[in-house]
């Protein structure tokens, strides 16, 4: 689906969808396409559908991946949706705002926590939360929107029992761990 989001021709790229079992909205997420989505938005179709493989949907994949200028219109055009679940989970239980922090696309992050409904301390399937995937995965920009919100969890622990102290000291993410002590 990567190589798919780089196709510039929208027509190209929806007769490859197509075989990956997706409808329009999700397709004009990938494609970046803002009248795409709008017009699937009109027609009510299912802002909660997945592709196939990784359990991603629309809005999953605009805060996952950077690339389209228009990502940003369409997540704030998504998360208007009054029907939209933020924390709606992919394959492995992340939820958009776990992508987004993977990603370090504050602005993402910025826009879903946002969202009177977003959960912050949401746990996957490995019981990491945000900001421990963002530790994880030493996305500075990441951590740090998130310690600025009121209620994020400080003391949580992953699957394992390690603390997000643990967890920087383990993978080595020294700039990270210095913001938990």
């Amino acid at each position: 689906l990567q190589e798919v989001a780089k196709i510039n021709d929208y027509p190209a790229m929806l007769s490859i969808l197509n075989k990956t079992e997706t409808g329009p909205l999700w397709v004009s997420c990938l494609a970046g396409d803002l009248d795409g989505l709008r017009e699937a938005l009109v027609r009510g179709e299912d802002l909660h559908e997945v592709d196939g493989s990784y359990g991603l949907s629309g809005l999953m994949w605009i805060v996952f991946h950077e690339g389209k200028e228009s990502y940003d219109q369409l997540l704030d055009l998504l998360l208007q949706q009054p029907s939209i679940d933020v924390n709606q989970r992919n394959n492995k239980g992340n939820t958009a705002l776990h992508l987004a922090c993977v990603s370090n696309r504050v602005t993402a992050i910025s826009m879903l926590v946002s969202h009177p409904n977003v959960s912050i301390n949401a746990k996957n399937s490995s019981s990491a939360t945000p900001l421990m995937m963002a530790t994880q995965e030493g996305k500075l920009e990441s951590v740090r929107a998130l310690l600025t919100l009121a209620g994020v969890d400080l003391q949580t622990r992953d699957s394992q029992g390690s603390s997000l102290q643990e967890v920087a000291r383990w993978v080595h993410q020294t700039v990270v761990s210095t913001y938990y002590y």
